[in-house]
């Protein structure tokens, strides 16, 4: 996760940028965050924002809900990475299931420090 994640003021805007870097480790073993709270917000703004984040993922690009100042956006652009694959297969869980099973997002996914 680029720190400059950290300087993003707006709330939905910053979920949405860690979501983005997230989606594209598909083998994330290990997620802290500060509270359950935080990470029950971050999974149901995952589920409500899917369809972007899986067309960003797909097209290695950050389109989140609100700005990203010209200060920290390059930084940002510069850890983006496209794969479209993987974009594809959870779209396809996605569609199936009607929303995206955290089991089939990170599948190594082993630890949750809070």
């Amino acid at each position: 996760m680029p720190e400059e994640v950290a300087r993003i003021p707006e709330l939905d805007t910053a979920l949405y940028v860690t979501l983005r870097f997230l989606l594209q480790s598909p083998s994330l073993r290990f997620i802290s965050v500060w509270a359950p709270s935080f990470l029950t917000i971050l999974l149901e703004h995952l589920q409500n924002n899917v369809e972007r984040l899986l067309t960003d993922l797909g097209e290695g690009t950050l389109r989140p809900p609100g700005s990203v100042s010209d200060e920290i956006a390059p930084a940002l652009h510069k850890c983006l990475r496209a794969d479209p694959a993987r974009a594809r297969r959870l779209e396809h869980v996605w569609r199936e299931y009607g929303l995206l099973p955290t089991k089939e997002v990170w599948p190594n996914l082993r630890v949750i420090s809070c």
